[in-house]
């Protein structure tokens, strides 16, 4: 971060006293979570013995997984897990197209 022009040619020390007052990159925690809600986590992870990042990190996780699983993960009912299997085991004939499409494949990397 840059000082406004107008700081141009300041002693260094008034430099990092206009950095304090103007960096904002790290907000403190207390700012961005309500006083009530602080003073919950606070309590929950003294008992714990444990910082209060951690804590909150501990308690993010399960929710961030589930989260992803429930998205990158899909779910087949029994029915359906059958069709898969019995069309990896048993595949049905290539169409026209797909027959066109693996010798075109052939013609552009098989030559090499």
């Amino acid at each position: 971060m840059s000082p406004p022009f107008e700081l141009y040619g300041i002693l260094p020390n008034r430099w990092v006293s206009w950095q304090k007052r103007h960096n904002k990159t790290q907000p403190d925690s207390k700012r961005v979570v309500p006083n009530d809600i602080y003073a919950l986590l606070k309590r929950a992870a003294e008992i714990e013995k444990r910082a209060i990042t951690d804590f909150v990190l501990s308690a993010a996780r399960e929710p961030a997984c589930r989260t992803i699983e429930a998205t990158e993960i899909i779910r087949l009912s029994a029915k359906e897990q059958r069709r898969v299997a019995e069309a990896f085991l048993d595949p049905p004939e290539p169409t026209p197209a797909m027959k066109k499409a693996f010798r075109r494949r052939r013609e552009l990397f098989d030559g090499e």
